[in-house]
């Protein structure tokens, strides 16, 4: 197949696809993309390339071109810390090789022959996500099956020239990654994120015309009162949709689309249609594509479609994730209703805070190494959804002890991950094989005697 980055520089050459510090023309993107790919076809190792930088520009370019060459780029959490990402991609055997430099913009490097996606079958984007250990898990994805999730939410909510998508998610979320594709899809623009601005006053002040956001930011956006009258859709999901939120989303005609998806899933699996009534949008809507959804054991959610991932990169080759039937297991549960998917949760201890996935086991094993046996567990929260408080079985919890956890923290997890409480362990529990519920409910407790 052409490269649509480059059929959209045929078809619309000046209109932006960029916009941020500096506007990107499709022409100009295209340009940039030749003169990475120049450089990938002198590598003569296949080996995956890990992208650091932090110019979402520089990162699109490497990813077209890697498209265009048969490479395979790794995009890793510029949250974590330097030395634990370098770890873990030497553990994955991805080149720290980083690509780290940006291309002027005005360079041109023209090409006679329209440029081709190399194999559309075959790997081009690693996207790390946690697994049900806390290890982190690499995702691969073709440039086919990303190419499917943008179409399918093209059918569903388009987005084409004159349109403008906040970039309000890291590129390194699934979520992110597929905003730029979609635009590249329907010849859109995508909007940098203003960190000097709110969502909400970014919204007014550049006329977006849609808009991804976790339950966080919705709430964030709820509560300001800006002009929000340029959207045409707003994507909210990244773990549970507080009712109230959607309720009150409906109540000031925001155009909403709740929606269920993950990184595997090349972002959206199921969403609600435009103009959804309340009901629909206590649902995360309506298979996308050709997805298919099936309810399996303990109600786990298990899928197949064409924008599902490629396998999970172990260090040397992709394991394939779907079962005999060609199904893949989500590790969610849910129910399937009258064509409506609805989410009721993890099915291993995996919850959600603020849209970014969080594993007790992975902040388990740094109290561990402590040597510092701890329990970790979610609990409610007004803002996040879920937040993570540990109880650790020590005689006492001084000052010295809090400072030396918050400092072993903050050199392994980052900052979303650190419990928001540090509780000794009750003596009514067993450190043998303990309730994780009878935990969590009495960490509620104590938090809501507090506040009283």
């Amino acid at each position: 197949m052409i490269c649509p980055l480059y059929v959209q520089s045929q078809r619309r050459p000046a209109s932006p696809y960029w916009i941020g510090s500096q506007t990107v023309t499709f022409t100009q993107m295209n340009n940039q993309i030749n003169a990475c790919t120049e450089y990938l076809q002198t590598l003569s190792s296949t080996t995956p390339l890990a992208i650091d930088s932090n110019d979402p520009v520089a990162l699109l370019s490497w990813f077209w071109a890697a498209a265009r060459t048969g490479h395979c780029i790794a995009i890793p959490s510029t949250k974590d810390p330097s030395d634990v990402r370098d770890s873990m991609l030497d553990s994955m055997n991805i080149s720290t090789q980083s690509l780290s430099w940006t291309l002027p913009i005005s360079n041109v490097c023209p090409h006679e022959d329209p440029p081709s996606i190399f194999d559309p079958q075959g790997p081009v984007c690693m996207i790390f996500t946690s697994g049900s250990s806390g290890a982190p898990k690499v995702v691969v994805h073709s440039f086919s099956t990303l190419w499917h999730s943008a179409q399918f939410s093209d059918d569903n909510i388009s987005f084409s020239h004159g349109d403008r998508w906040l970039q309000s998610l890291f590129l390194w979320h699934i979520g992110g990654l597929m905003i730029p594709l979609r635009a590249a899809f329907g010849g859109a623009t995508v909007i940098q994120k203003d960190p000097h601005l709110s969502i909400g006053d970014q919204v007014s002040r550049d006329q977006i015309s849609h808009l991804s956001v976790v339950a966080t930011q919705m709430d964030d956006l709820l509560s300001e009162d800006p002009d929000l009258s340029s959207l045409k859709a707003v994507l909210i999901g990244g773990g549970v949709i507080p009712s109230a939120l959607v309720l009150s989303a409906f109540k000031q005609h925001i155009p909403i689309h709740t929606t269920y998806g993950m990184t595997e899933l090349g972002s959206q699996l199921t969403t609600t249609s435009p103009n959804s009534d309340l009901t629909t949008l206590q649902s995360a809507g309506s298979p996308l594509g050709d997805w298919h959804i099936t309810i399996g054991d303990r109600q786990e959610i298990l899928v197949k479609g064409s924008p599902l991932c490629l396998g999970y990169w172990n260090g040397s080759t992709i394991e394939d994730p779907r079962d005999p039937n060609g199904y893949f297991k989500t590790g969610d549960r849910g129910s399937f209703i009258d064509g409506k998917l609805y989410p009721l949760g993890r099915v291993d201890q995996m919850f959600i805070s603020g849209g970014e996935n969080i594993h007790p086991e992975e902040i388990e094993k740094i109290f561990h190494q402590m040597g510092i046996f701890a329990i970790v567990v979610p609990i409610p929260d007004a803002r996040y959804g879920e937040r993570p408080v540990a109880f650790l079985n020590l005689s006492t919890l001084d000052v010295a002890v809090v400072h030396e956890i918050q400092a072993t923290m903050t050199q392994n997890l980052p900052r979303f991950k650190h419990p928001d409480h540090l509780f000794l362990w009750p003596e009514v529990i067993s450190t043998y094989k303990p309730s994780r519920e009878k935990l969590q409910h009495i960490a509620k407790t104590m938090i809501d005697d507090d506040r009283s």
